[in-house]
């Protein structure tokens, strides 16, 4: 079993423009076995702070951090944590770089155990990083803060700018460190173009909640071996988030009971659905005229010839479908799925089905198909003349605008050991009707959802109806904050998307016809009859042509809603619970 310690001293209110900033003071905890950090959970490092130089510059010298709130955007964000492994990166020999992973910030440091008292820059095993669960991988803008890291002092980022990794030259002393490097976060909503990035975001933002419905029902070891705080030193791999039994330093084993078996959670059996869908008035615009057939007819004799051109046709109507996803959800994010074909194809068969079954169509737009147009003339051509007759189709368009809510649907499947936890009367027992303070801590797999039901309405049904396995009258009378985490799990609008689209029906109206003439430049003996008759019978498929814009919409508002985030104070990650 890991010991972590964690010493703040003084803590000093910085006030700059944007943030609320703390000086977290670490006295000598630097200099011993275990993690350093943001007193605050949701506050990330903007600067160091060390003491005056000495012949001996170790990291009993780094006096603390000044660690800084979020945007107000993230401030009421879950925090995904994780740790990065610097065991060999701030080795002596190195002249490097050392970063938290791409959209983190670091929180703190960890420090090996050293037997011999002297603790150096190698000795620094991990970093603490943590991102709010809603910001994307990536940073606003970035830079490179040069620091002179060999006086006392404090060495900061700029404003609203936060510690994501650390340089150090060769050398394993303190003042060896010469550069921060510092990042913004992203004030913009993340763009999630494929399915994949929408199913991440999804996962990022319920993991906190469903890591303590999971400690709530009676699993242990609800945190990574790292961890400091339930919900910790989780990672993922493909649709599960596992905490991690992993340590980078020394023995890499864990100890403890059962400390390799610790939670997991699946996300299973994936689909989008279309919930509802809403259109507005069409907007009815008159396209450019459209040749759809010529012939040529030579007058070679030397008197007038009357010709009879005739054309009819039945022309189909056509309708193009078109998305345009860009609405905030309550993850604070903008979808933008159109590149994703696989995907969007899906989606769009189901609105086209719901728009060919909708009244609009049958009524409006259904008539229109088939409709059989004639167009006859005749027409005197002169003597030694080339005649072209030419055909035009009159076109209109219909657009017709919608909105529609898709909602994505899963499963959740929780794995992991149960926790002994005291006996039966204790209230960290686990909260199963069969193995409630059983000393086995029994390995026991359960599935939120099915077929017919995703996993939020399971869990609002299991817990409202008090359904067996679990023994959900002791589970709200033991934690006072379950019905909440129940509450924001099962509120279907964290897993909604909205998703503006077009129809546009183009149809023909009228055909008309016109005749150019051409002289012949040498006249022709060749004698044909005095009178033709031309008729022309196929099928025309009325489109918008290369230079007929698009018509501007206004799409049918629809409110999400509002989902008020729920503020749950740390719970320290206690392996003897386990």
């Amino acid at each position: 079993m890991m010991l972590f310690s964690k010493l703040w001293v003084a803590l000093t209110i910085l006030g700059i423009v944007d943030a609320l900033c703390t000086e977290s003071l670490w006295s000598n905890r630097i200099n011993y076995h275990g993690q350093s950090t943001c007193k605050e959970p949701t506050y990330y490092m903007n600067g160091l702070q060390r003491d005056h130089l000495q012949q001996n510059d170790g990291l009993h010298l780094l006096k603390g951090a000044v660690c800084c709130s979020a945007p107000s955007r993230f401030l009421q964000s879950d925090n995904l944590v994780l740790y990065k492994d610097w065991t060999y990166v701030l080795e002596e020999k190195n002249d490097i770089w050392a970063n938290c992973p791409e959209g983190y910030f670091l929180h703190g440091l960890q420090r090996s155990q050293n037997e011999d008292g002297v603790n150096y820059l190698h000795n620094i095993e991990y970093a603490r990083c943590v991102k709010p669960s809603n910001h994307p991988h990536y940073y606003g803008d970035c830079y490179a803060q040069n620091i002179t890291f060999n006086k006392q002092g404090v060495f900061s980022c700029k404003t609203n700018f936060f510690i994501t990794g650390i340089h150090k030259v060769k050398g394993d002393y303190l003042h060896h460190i010469d550069k921060l490097y510092c990042c913004a976060m992203e004030e913009e909503p993340e763009i999630v173009y494929d399915v994949d990035t929408f199913k991440r975001v999804i996962m990022e933002n319920t993991m906190n909640n469903l890591v303590r419905l999971a400690m709530a029902l009676g699993y242990g070891h609800c945190a990574g071996n790292k961890a400091i705080y339930v919900g910790d030193d989780f990672y993922r791999d493909g649709d599960s988030w596992i905490a991690d039994h992993r340590l980078f330093w020394g023995d890499k084993k864990c100890n403890g009971e059962k400390c390799e078996e610790r939670l997991k959670i699946d996300y299973l059996d994936w689909s989008f659905n279309m919930k509802d869908i809403i259109y507005s008035n069409g907007v009815i615009d008159e396209l450019k005229p459209e040749r759809v057939y010529e012939m040529g007819f030579q007058n070679n004799q030397n008197n007038n010839v009357t010709k009879t051109f005739e054309y009819k046709n039945a022309f189909s109507s056509s309708i193009t479908h078109s998305t345009s996803i860009s609405k905030k959800t309550s993850f604070e994010y903008t979808v933008s799925m159109e590149v994703d074909a696989k995907f969007i194809s899906k989606i769009k068969g189901s609105i086209m089905m719901a728009f060919e079954n909708s009244e609009l169509y049958k009524t409006e737009m259904g008539s229109k198909n088939g409709e059989e147009l004639v167009d006859r003339i005749n027409y005197s051509i002169p003597a030694q003349t080339f005649a072209k007759y030419k055909v035009f189709l009159s076109k209109i368009r219909t657009t017709t605008p919608y909105t529609a809510i898709f909602i994505a649907k899963f499963n959740v499947r929780f794995t992991g050991m149960l926790r002994y936890g005291g006996g039966y009367a204790s209230k960290m027992t686990n909260f199963h009707y069969q193995y409630k303070g059983s000393t086995e801590r029994p390995s026991f797999t359960y599935t939120f959802g099915d077929d017919s039901d995703a996993f939020y309405t399971a869990l609002k049904l299991q817990s409202r109806n008090r359904a067996m396995p679990w023994l959900w009258k002791d589970i709200f009378k033991n934690s006072d904050r379950i019905r909440d985490i129940i509450n924001s799990l099962t509120n279907e609008t964290k897993y909604q998307f909205i998703l503006n689209g077009k129809f546009e029906q183009v149809y023909g109206k009228s055909i008309h016809s016109l005749v150019d003439l051409t002289k012949l430049r040498s006249p022709s003996v060749r004698r044909k009859r005095q009178t033709e008759t031309f008729y022309v019978n196929d099928t025309f498929i009325a489109k918008a042509g290369p230079d007929d814009k698009p018509v501007e919409v206004n799409y049918p508002e629809i409110s999400l809603q509002e989902i008020s985030p729920i503020e749950l104070e740390p719970i320290l990650n206690d392996p003897d619970s386990s």
